[in-house]
């Protein structure tokens, strides 16, 4: 069964870098008070996810097709979460638009979930 998962965690842009072989590596720390929502990025493990942003009240814009790199949580409960992805799968230009103080980054992915007979009993281990 696939499942459509779909969140958003605040938090700050924390640096990108483009490698000579065209792979690109993206950043962002999540502080303790958004630990609820940032470790759902553990079930995206594995995953191609839609990363976008939004700063606001503006606009969300994509960054693009990325998967996890790493994720580290530190003893005060800050997370930070490395991304990878290839330069054609990746909206460059709108990195740009990161650099501020806060902005809501918002994940999507389909999982495929195994092991589970399909019908309700999808539903109630789901929920």
């Amino acid at each position: 069964m696939e499942k459509e998962i779909k969140f958003k965690v605040v938090g700050q842009y924390n640096g990108h870098s483009i490698k000579n072989n065209n792979t690109v590596d993206l950043s962002f720390k999540f502080w303790y008070d958004e630990l609820v929502n940032s470790i759902k990025l553990i079930q995206l493990l594995n995953e191609n996810i839609t990363i976008a942003a939004k700063i606001g009240d503006g606009k969300p814009f994509v960054l693009g097709m990325f998967m996890i790199k790493d994720i580290k949580i530190g003893s005060d409960g800050q997370m930070v979460a490395k991304f990878n992805s290839h330069v054609d799968y990746v909206e460059i230009d709108n990195f740009k638009y990161l650099i501020v103080d806060l902005l809501a980054v918002m994940f999507k992915a389909t999982v495929t979930i195994e092991g589970v007979d399909e019908g309700k009993e999808i539903e109630k281990w789901i929920k």
